[in-house]
């Protein structure tokens, strides 16, 4: 890839083309071996080597569809002009091209910090006879043994010349990792923190209804239930409670989940949609147990008072 600025003479249609020293578009311009240029994902046209023949590259989306349509047709010219930097008002060298195929633009066939509608390639003898450039940008090459290769790359990056930098598959596994786990610690934290607050909700809700029924349970105990039954009741209501609040939390978490969730998941081409409703299932023996035992807690304190105090009437 040419460091210094390469443009193509097109109308600039969009206002997003950035334009280069001669105020046509900036190009993003390739030098390929045979290794690379073999493992092209062809859209349209064949692979034709020559000094005027060069291979358009469009750019895709994550799932390797063309997120533009082509700005030229197999066979049509176009115009490069390079220029040795920006401060040059007229280019090095102009040639005129020959659009021979149409190819993907993918990780491992471009930089992949550059985002132009504009990208071209050239085997590699035509680009540094056009750019007057041998600089080598990347290497990449297949490896049988992973594990072996990247303990040597790893060692002469490190050691031996310090200025170099590799990429391997290891590497982004080991980058993906350590953002899964951060996103599961988060995302594990939240959940605590949001299950904590609606436990609490649930608490105050019983705590207020009990609260509010105070003279109304001390009535029942005084036309004969025993507290022993009062605690029953109010367990059983506590029950219902969190039954409620699990059957209305699991519709709600559906719902959302399968829509939303699910949608959301599926943009993101790295990543894959499962919906586990275990999580749900354990917690929900959990807050029927905790729902129970508040209300029997909050009854037993609020029935604590002799019940001559409790069937007073309340000024």
């Amino acid at each position: 890839s040419q460091m210094q600025p390469v443009t193509t003479n097109f109308d600039m249609l969009h206002d997003n083309y950035a334009p280069g020293p001669d105020n046509n578009p900036l190009t993003v311009l390739y030098g390929v071996d045979a290794f690379p240029m073999s493992i092209f994902e062809i859209i349209e046209g064949t692979l034709e080597e020559g000094p005027q023949s060069i291979i358009e590259g469009i750019r895709c989306d994550d799932n390797g569809n063309p997120l533009h349509y082509s700005q030229f047709n197999i066979g049509d010219t176009v115009d490069l002009n390079y220029f040795e930097n920006y401060e040059d008002a007229t280019p090095s060298n102009t040639r005129t091209f020959r659009i021979v195929a149409k190819v993907k633009i993918t990780a491992t066939n471009s930089t992949r910090s550059t985002f132009t509608d504009f990208c071209f390639y050239l085997p590699t003898s035509v680009y540094q006879d056009f750019t007057n450039s041998a600089q080598m940008m990347s290497y990449m090459f297949n490896s049988s043994d992973l594990v072996e290769s990247e303990v040597f790359l790893k060692e002469d990056t490190t050691n031996n010349d310090p200025t170099l930098d590799y990429e391997s598959k290891a590497l982004y596994t080991e980058e993906f990792t350590a953002t899964k786990q951060l996103v599961t610690e988060v995302g594990t934290l939240l959940s605590i923190v949001i299950g904590m607050i609606g436990l609490l909700n649930l608490f105050n809700t019983i705590m207020m209804s009990i609260t509010a029924r105070r003279h109304e349970l001390s009535l029942l105990e005084c036309v004969g239930m025993t507290k022993r039954q009062i605690y029953r009741m109010l367990s059983i209501e506590g029950f219902l409670y969190g039954f409620g609040t699990f059957i209305i939390s699991l519709t709600v978490t559906c719902v959302l989940s399968i829509t939303v969730l699910r949608g959301i998941i599926e943009q993101i081409w790295f990543m894959s949609f499962k919906f586990d409703i275990m999580p749900a299932l354990i917690a929900f023996p959990i807050m029927i147990i905790l729902a129970a035992a508040a209300s029997v807690l909050i009854g037993y304190f609020t029935l604590k008072q002799p019940l001559s105090l409790r069937v007073r009437p309340q000024e």
